[in-house]
């Protein structure tokens, strides 16, 4: 009688010697623990290029031209029914008479509701604004107790009313700017939760008046801040705003979109 065969000490099985090492089938466990290493390798692979590929929204714009996306800026600034508006100066030039500062709401088509500080030789004013059907009042401003009918362009101010119209108002300036260039997005916000991109260009005096009247001959630099809904949250001009006086800045800050509120005449 032939002697059993040896078994193998792993398996249980037989062992016939009819094959090695080489040519049995590799265990269960062995293959799943090469399967994790190749994942695990491919997947190490592939880390940097999602990371290239899936970048915060908003970090990059599409390949638009900057002139196009400043117009479609526009149109969500002239949709807008109405926009809480804030103008304020840097380096205030010494001149007779200047706007300092203007705060408030505009709505649609000619209000505006909000506050104002001149410069008049040399001394601040302070007051109420108020803009509706083409015509401003002012009550404060020292010599104003009460509202009285006032033309803001005494002042070198604009229309505060005048600032949300489409075809001379601040987003008029979108697309009237030259050399226009796309810069760096940055996060801003109270929790860095907002990411807005700058655009800068140059505008013509001619532009520049409808903001602010006086505004001498020549080229003004404007940098634009517009967040990744497509808003205008800044503008930056910069330039000679009153014949002979140094180069200054006004700053004008956008927020509040769709902000309406109820505007009639004193």
């Amino acid at each position: 009688m032939d002697a059993p065969l040896p078994r193998d000490e792993s398996s249980g099985e037989p062992r016939d010697g009819s094959g090695d090492d080489t040519t049995r089938r590799p265990s269960r466990r062995g293959w799943v623990i090469g399967a994790i290493i190749v994942v695990a390798l491919i997947a190490a692979a592939l880390v940097p290029t999602l990371f290239l590929n899936n970048k915060e929204p908003g970090l990059d714009r599409p390949d638009a031209a900057p002139e196009d996306v400043l117009k479609e800026v526009k149109d969500n600034f002239d949709a807008a029914e109405g926009v809480r508006i804030a103008v304020t100066s840097e380096d205030l030039a010494d001149a007779d008479a200047a706007l300092v500062s203007l705060d408030g709401t505009a709505v649609r088509p000619d209000g505006f509701s909000g506050e104002m500080i001149v410069r008049v030789l040399g001394r601040d004013a302070s007051g109420d604004i108020l803009s509706v059907d083409g015509q401003s009042y002012a009550q404060g401003f020292v010599i104003f107790p009460s509202w009285a009918e006032v033309d803001p362009e005494d002042f070198n101010a604009p229309d505060p009313g005048a600032l949300i119209d489409p075809d001379g108002g601040v987003s008029s300036l979108l697309t009237a700017t030259q050399d226009v260039e796309q810069g760096e997005t940055e996060r801003a916000g109270a929790n860095n939760e907002e990411l807005l991109t700058t655009y800068t260009g140059t505008l013509d005096a001619s532009v520049v008046r409808r903001i602010i009247p006086g505004a001498d001959d020549g080229d003004f630099d404007a940098t634009y801040q517009v967040d990744d809904d497509e808003n205008l949250r800044e503008a930056r001009l910069r330039g000679v705003f009153y014949p002979g006086t140094d180069a200054m800045t006004y700053v004008i800050t956008f927020s509040d979109y769709g902000e309406t509120i109820e505007i009639t005449a004193p």
